[in-house]
């Protein structure tokens, strides 16, 4: 029996402290009960913090379990398909969003970069995307390399289609996360289109695409991820957002597909 595809646990460092924060404060309220009443408003605190605590682990296991593939589902469905592109997915951990696009393919390529941090996605590595892309039945048409969103080691205009979730709010400063946007876009094709989801910084990608000349700029907040509980959840103040563009069309984007070449790499 084929084992099914793993996409992993985001953040899990910060799940596992959800959980022995939110334990921790339930338990100190019990311990503090336990000396008298006079202590109410301490008690209070301390069972308010873990009560907090426990259903927001719950929403991050909820977001990696079921969550993001509602995300992944709305990113590719952005995207005008014709079925024989090449695509770049920017951060692309153990392979959600590079094997979501080459499920959409008949032709063509979906390419995954990353730099792996097991900190920001539980098991992230090269072979964990090549195993999910396998378990997948879509090993063929799927490519894994490690590369730095900043410095990606392609020729200029290789990409019909690029895609990225929640890379951008892990480069600092502002000037870091501006040259992985140029990045991006030398890499698109002319004509080509992009999509990238954050809970943050996504007004910085727009203005940043804007001055570097991108085309058809949208920045629209996610329907998938917008929920009473996580809005209560995070006070309101984290909403996740994806900005839609295009690098502009130029006479080379009429070149039929089988003739642009397949060799993408510097």
């Amino acid at each position: 029996m084929e084992e099914a595809a793993d996409y992993g646990i985001d953040s899990p460092t910060i799940v596992a402290g959800l959980l022995l924060a939110g334990v921790a404060g339930i338990g100190l309220a019990a311990a503090v009960l336990t000396i008298g009443p006079g202590h109410a408003w301490v008690i209070l605190f301390l069972f308010a913090a873990g009560i907090y605590f426990l259903p927001a682990r719950a929403g991050m296991l909820f977001y990696s379990k079921a969550g993001k593939l509602r995300l992944r589902d709305e990113i590719l469905g952005a995207i005008p398909w014709r079925h024989d592109e090449w695509v770049l997915d920017v951060g692309c951990g153990r392979g959600l969003l590079t094997i979501g696009a080459a499920r959409l393919l008949t032709t063509g390529r979906a390419v995954g970069v990353d730099v792996w941090k097991p900190a920001d996605l539980s098991g992230s590595c090269p072979h964990a995307a090549l195993e999910n892309a396998r378990a997948e039945r879509l090993a063929a048409r799927v490519s894994v390399l490690g590369a730095d969103a900043r410095v990606l080691p392609f020729r200029g205009a290789s990409f019909d289609v690029m895609v990225s979730n929640f890379v951008l709010h892990n480069l600092n400063p502002r000037a870091e996360r501006e040259k992985a946007v140029g990045g991006i876009l030398r890499v698109l094709k002319p004509g080509g289109r992009m999509v990238l989801s954050d809970f943050i910084f996504t007004d910085e990608v727009e203005s940043a695409l804007r001055s570097l000349g991108a085309d058809d700029l949208r920045r629209v907040r996610s329907e998938s991820q917008s929920s009473w509980l996580t809005t209560l959840l995070n006070f309101g103040k984290v909403r996740v957002f994806r900005v839609t563009g295009a690098e502009p069309r130029s006479e080379d984007s009429a070149v039929p597909f089988e003739e642009r070449g397949t060799s993408v790499f510097t």
